[in-house]
């Protein structure tokens, strides 16, 4: 699964892994795991989102390679995209203490659980959090978490446009146990997803045209909403990614005169 937040270029990590501001830059590919073996399969119950077809979970066995045992006493990290309609949920180990090479994606015997759910059947993302850590069956919660949501982030908190859903960062890190939750726009999310990409391999281009490096990237999608944010170049040479909530701007026209114009 790619991480909801990535950095234009991969570098090493910091001297601690909790290092840095999340969202700018992601440390790489670790040594492997090596009591890796397959990761759990959860089963949704009635009322918890998505159940997974057998044809999904061999897809997830084969995707996720670190099977912890449930007592587990080391960190674990929680990364979700929230959208207006689904939750999607990762659980997985931070990266290793010997790093030599950085990729867009987590390992697969970095990943320890993933799974999927419909926002409808929660009334609180709280609820939809608490039922994929159950499902994940660790005993203690993971101690960081990012989330990235479809809505502005004032001080740690969103409140949902296209439902009653308000998300408290602070409130969340009381109900849930976990040491620290970061809330991030969803399209800033998706920004440094995008520009963690190879243009030359993982990039279908539309209309061909000169790249001017350094020139600022517009990154629009449409989802439950119409995703909008864009990115500019700082002194340091990485993109910074800057979320807009442009889809919620009103239509311009109003009557025939304008809407021929």
């Amino acid at each position: 699964a790619r991480l909801p937040w990535a950095p234009p270029r991969f570098v090493r990590p910091p001297p601690s892994p909790w290092a840095g501001r999340p969202g700018r830059r992601r440390p790489g590919v670790p040594a492997p795991f090596q009591s890796a073996a397959v990761c759990r399969i959860g089963v949704m119950g009635a009322g918890a989102g998505t159940q997974s077809s057998p044809k999904q979970a061999a897809e997830k066995k084969r995707a996720c390679m670190a099977n912890l045992r449930h007592d587990y006493a080391g960190d674990m990290l929680l990364a979700a995209d929230v959208g207006g309609t689904s939750s999607r949920m990762h659980l997985f180990l931070p990266p290793g203490e010997h790093v030599t090479e950085v990729a867009p994606l987590v390992p697969p015997n970095r990943m320890i659980y993933s799974n999927h759910y419909s926002n409808n059947k929660f009334d609180t993302f709280t609820d939809v959090v608490k039922t994929f850590l159950k499902e994940a069956g660790m005993d203690r919660p993971p101690r960081l978490a990012c989330f990235a949501v479809a809505g502005v982030v004032v001080e740690g908190r969103c409140n949902f446009v296209n439902r009653s859903w308000v998300i408290s960062a602070r409130q969340m890190e009381v109900d849930l146990g976990i040491e620290k939750i970061e809330l991030i726009n969803d399209f800033a999310a998706q920004g440094y997803g995008i520009i963690s990409l190879d243009p030359h391999k993982e990039c279908e281009v539309l209309q061909k045209a000169k790249v001017r490096e350094g020139s600022p990237i517009a990154i629009i999608g449409a989802g439950t909403g119409l995703g909008e944010a864009f990115a500019t170049m700082g002194a340091n040479g990485d993109y910074e990614v800057w979320p807009t909530e442009g889809g919620h701007s009103e239509f311009a026209p109003h009557g025939d005169g304008s809407s021929q114009l």
